[in-house]
């Protein structure tokens, strides 16, 4: 048995056709008690007529011997008297009457007494003088009899009332108590299997995008890096057959879909969080330092030091996805084209802040020198290759969108240091 009561589905079944066998016995117990009430109802109208009826034969017969011819109407009482004893005895032959059975008797016996009386005044002209004086001597006595009679019938009525009552809450309580074991026992612990599932599921799904996120984040430099070297070289290698040199841009065309299949995952990665174009007012400082712990994390960049130096608080109103990726991408070509360590600052100003990123020994194109977004239309592309005009592209757009500019700056020991400068966000 407890077995059976351990399997939840079989708990539920039992609490399910408890509550159904609960609530179709609080019906039928309504609708006995209704059906009780009517029948109790007619006893106590009977039998409280009765009294009036004793009366009206009284007075009827008293008229007949004064002389009045209203014979039909006196026997149409007494039937009508003789209909509500039979009615009555009929009603009170419950055991729940036992106890007053000696009161009845009388009742019913002086009953019979006038209803003997009333059809001799109507048999007998002569013998209704002495009808009469037993009419009148037993009325009373009848009527005192009667009253206990409805008093007893009226008392039982009441006292069944109550016991069904009483037995229809009994009954609601009980299944009040179904039905809060129902909740305790089936749903609330179903709730936290549920609960805890979702935990487990999100918990997965959450390591799972942080192992993705990771893995994409490693192959996408290595393979990018293999994409381009097989760009730069596809028209300096000697093949030694057509076979080889299909091989060569089958592998560079492979690496370079899978760069950017990485680069989507990652894409997608951020934009499920923050939205690619939605605009927030945002801490630049906060957004640096979570990129540059996803850059250190990375295994391919974990022992390489990268420096963030902060100036202020500042606030800005950017679309957080497209700046973080502007970073990431900025750090990536830094730490990728120098073996040295790379700087990153913020700077906040009176109303304007700066966001530098810039590593030694990393030389990109002296075309690019003093390039300014706000002015230039686009990326000058004749010595960059295709992943560097990329990268530069999306943080003009991303810059632009937000009122702000970038440039590019190289120095005499080919120290190359890219400045962002964004409007200050002020409250209020």
């Amino acid at each position: 048995m407890k077995k059976f009561f351990d399997n939840k589905k079989n708990l539920y079944y039992v609490l399910v056709v408890s509550i159904v066998t609960l609530l179709l016995g609080s019906q039928a117990l309504v609708h006995v008690q209704i059906g009780q009430m009517n029948t109790d109802g007619e006893l106590i109208n009977n039998a409280g007529r009765m009294r009036m009826l004793s009366q009206r034969i009284v007075q009827q017969s008293l008229r007949i011997y004064a002389g009045e011819m209203i014979h039909e109407e006196l026997n149409s009482t007494v039937s009508i008297f003789k209909n509500h004893i039979n009615f009555v005895q009929k009603g009170i032959s419950e055991s729940l009457y036992l106890d007053h059975e000696s009161d009845f008797n009388k009742a019913f016996s002086l009953a019979n007494e006038m209803v003997v009386a009333g059809e001799s005044v109507l048999a007998d002209k002569q013998g209704a003088k002495l009808a009469i004086t037993t009419l009148t001597k037993v009325e009373s006595n009848f009527i005192e009899a009667q009253n206990r009679a409805v008093g007893i019938i009226q008392s039982k009525y009441e006292s069944k009332l109550s016991y069904l009552s009483m037995l229809e809450l009994a009954l609601a309580i009980v299944t009040l108590f179904v039905i809060l074991g129902e909740v305790l026992f089936i749903f609330v612990p179903l709730h936290e299997s549920d609960s805890k599932k979702k935990e487990e599921l999100e918990l997965a799904v959450t390591r799972l995008k942080e192992i993705s996120k990771t893995v994409a984040h490693d192959l996408r430099i290595p393979l990018g890096s293999i994409s381009s070297i097989c760009d730069l070289l596809k028209d300096e290698v000697v093949f030694k057959s057509k076979e080889d040199k299909k091989l060569f841009f089958v592998m560079g065309d492979a690496a370079e879909t899978a760069s950017r299949v990485a680069s989507s995952l990652l894409s997608s990665e951020e934009e499920d969080a923050f939205g690619v174009d939605k605009v927030s007012t945002i801490e630049l400082n906060a957004l640096v330092e979570k990129k540059i712990l996803t850059m250190q994390s990375s295994t391919l960049f974990k022992n390489r030091v990268i420096y963030f130096e902060k100036f202020g608080e500042p606030l800005i109103a950017v679309a957080p996805f497209r700046l973080g990726k502007v970073v990431l991408d900025l750090m990536e070509y830094y730490l990728t084209s120098s073996n040295k360590e790379i700087t990153v600052k913020v700077l906040q100003r009176e109303s304007s802040v700066e966001l530098s990123l810039s590593a030694p020994d990393v030389s990109m194109s002296t075309s690019v020198i003093g390039w300014v977004n706000s002015d230039s239309p686009s990326v000058p592309t004749q010595s960059l290759s295709e992943e560097v005009e990329r990268i530069f592209t999306y943080a003009k757009e991303t810059v632009s969108a937000s009122g702000g500019w970038i440039s590019v700056s190289e120095d005499y020991k080919q120290n190359l240091t890219t400045y962002i400068n964004f409007p200050l966000y002020k409250k209020g």
